[in-house]
């Protein structure tokens, strides 16, 4: 009987130093960022204290305690990642007891960043939009954009919202090519521009989709054959 509890209090005992080791790393990712800090109450000495605390945490970001450590940086880095395209004055630092009340400001501050951004994203893709519409020729936008893929298809399906006979071929420097029309096969279209760019492509009828190369010089030699 002994010999079981000791083993079972060894065991115990590994998986506390475990939780400490954890909730330790996810201070240290915590404290590089200039919005978190922590108060001179917080500590990791109650072991208990220490595991439960995790286990609060791991629910925030739905994943295992186990899972949270890889978590929270992925979640932290988005988080910097964010910051700094909403802002480029340094913001100011909230101070926390815990780490599970600093990883729910990390959540919530995730959540409410990432919605601020897709609306600023919604903001410039209807901005853009309105610049490729004055640029339409013969019923077609035939355009080099600085954006990424998707931003290329929300721009596309913003202008086509708006002008729903218009044939939208938009292209970035990186050689990604996206098409959009109501009115022609944009899967066979994208297709020969891509041939003639030395690229592959293809899609439906009122999406396609492509890559090419020497973009965006290739794709813009193009531009006076189709419209």
């Amino acid at each position: 009987m002994d010999r079981i509890t000791i083993k079972a209090g060894a065991a115990a005992q590994q998986y506390l130093d475990y939780a400490k080791s954890v909730a330790s790393n996810i201070h240290k990712s915590l404290q590089k960022n200039d919005e978190i800090g922590f108060s001179k109450k917080f500590s990791l000495t109650d072991e208990f204290a220490v595991l439960q605390d995790l286990r609060r945490s791991a629910a925030i970001f739905s994943v295992s305690m186990e899972q949270l450590e890889s978590a929270v940086k992925k979640f932290v880095a988005d988080f910097e990642r964010m910051s700094g395209k909403l802002s480029k004055s340094k913001p100011a630092t909230k101070t926390f007891d815990d780490l599970n009340s600093a990883l729910k400001f990390v959540f919530e501050s995730w959540k409410s960043k990432k919605k601020a951004i897709e609306e600023m994203g919604a903001r410039l893709a209807d901005e853009k939009s309105a610049d490729l519409i004055k640029k339409a020729r013969k019923g077609m936008i035939f355009e080099v954009l600085e954006a990424d893929r998707p931003e290329l298809i929300k721009t596309a399906s913003n202008i086509l919202a708006q002008h729903p006979k218009l044939t939208v071929v938009l292209a970035n420097s990186k050689g990604d090519l996206v098409g959009m029309s109501k009115t022609k096969d944009m899967g066979s279209f994208i297709r020969e521009i891509c041939q003639k760019c030395k690229g592959k492509g293809g899609g439906k009828r009122e999406l396609g989709q492509g890559k090419i190369y020497n973009a965006p010089s290739s794709f813009l030699k193009l531009k006076n054959r189709y419209c």
